[in-house]
């Protein structure tokens, strides 16, 4: 899965630094929505099961997983902030902080992302308006997302299915009320269909073995074309907000044609681990080249996502000579924690 992520990921490089309506980033993020929601739901049940230990060793995993990246990339996005100026007229979330308000979102990253109170204000008031790394906001949903799947959902179907249930109850009260793109997108609440999405495909993967499948590389051509679609049909993501919902059994279908119970070779996992950090610093690092392309050029945007692939690629280095070593002793404590169990 790791070259659909990369895909993914560099489609939303192409949505924001051409901002060229051909590609919806909406769908793109719900991609990664439901990878991660299959890939949780896999590592609970392979390695770190349902017991307490097993859910400790699960959440610092998660915590070495995420936060020494995003630091690095926090890092980036400093450097970019106070070495070269905020660039406020192309983004206007990419400016310097001025309390610990401001700050703590960017340190935590809880906070980028809040839960409004009974659907109000307008869904995209509840993303934080100063972001160092501008995409974060999503990291802190999949965060959330990852403590609930890992702390209460564990390895029980009968969970699962209710949380299956309970977000298409939330997803259609959205759309039967007619509330905006924003509330579909944005919030925390309507992110539950998607990750709920992912869990209930890696479940397929097992109960429904005879599902036809395509060829790999196949499946990925599909998810990554799925970004693609409304613009050839001549709608945005904005115009029609079904788009969203009908992105979300494609992606499953691809998560089940994708599942190997071998993990990805070597290559595939390097493409997957660089997009993580290149979706974050695209944004930062493309403010490094207002002075020599226009903004939104392809010059531009070949230029930044060139420098931001080279140092995701560095990020990705630093952190496996630090970081990897650690994480490989938690899922061996938890595999030899569970098989004693």
């Amino acid at each position: 899965m790791g070259y659909l992520r990369f895909i993914l990921a560099l489609t939303v490089t192409i949505r924001h630094l051409l901002l060229l309506k051909l590609t919806g980033t909406s769908i793109a993020v719900v991609g990664f929505y439901c990878m991660s929601g299959f890939l949780i739901t896999r590592i609970i049940h392979e390695t770190y099961g349902n017991s307490w230990h097993g859910k400790g060793y699960f959440l610092l995993n998660r915590l070495t997983r995420i936060y020494p990246i995003y630091y690095m990339c926090l890092i980036v996005g400093l450097i970019c902030l106070y070495g070269f100026g905020d660039s406020g007229w192309v983004i206007s979330s990419f400016t310097k902080p001025s309390s610990w308000a401001d700050w703590s979102p960017q340190i935590f990253i809880f906070g980028l992302n809040i839960i409004s109170k009974n659907f109000e204000p307008l869904a995209m008031n509840n993303i934080y308006p100063i972001r160092i790394l501008p995409p974060a906001w999503s990291l802190n949903v999949e965060l959330l997302y990852y403590i609930f799947m890992g702390v209460v959902i564990g390895t029980s179907l009968r969970k699962m299915l209710l949380w299956c249930a309970v977000s298409i109850g939330i997803s259609g009260y959205l759309l039967w009320n007619h509330y905006s793109y924003d509330y579909h997108y944005f919030t925390i609440y309507n992110s539950s269909i998607f990750f709920a999405a992912g869990a209930l495909a890696y479940h397929i993967c097992h109960y429904a073995s005879h599902i036809v499948k395509l060829p790999p590389a196949l499946a990925v051509i599909l998810g990554g074309s799925l970004t693609y679609i409304p613009y050839v049909l001549g709608y945005s993501v904005y115009e029609n907000l079904y788009f969203i919902y009908l992105s979300i059994p494609v992606f499953m279908y691809v998560l089940v044609c994708l599942y190997n119970p071998e993990y990805a070779d070597k290559r595939e996992q390097f493409f997957g681990n660089i997009s993580y950090p290149l979706f974050l610093v695209h944004w930062p690092l493309s403010t490094l080249f207002v002075h020599w392309w226009a903004p939104f050029t392809f010059g531009y945007w070949a230029e930044a996502v060139s420098l931001s692939l080279l140092v995701s690629a560095g990020i990705v280095f630093i952190n496996a000579k630090l970081f990897s070593g650690m994480r490989n002793r938690l899922r061996d404590k938890a595999r030899c924690l569970r098989n004693n169990l």
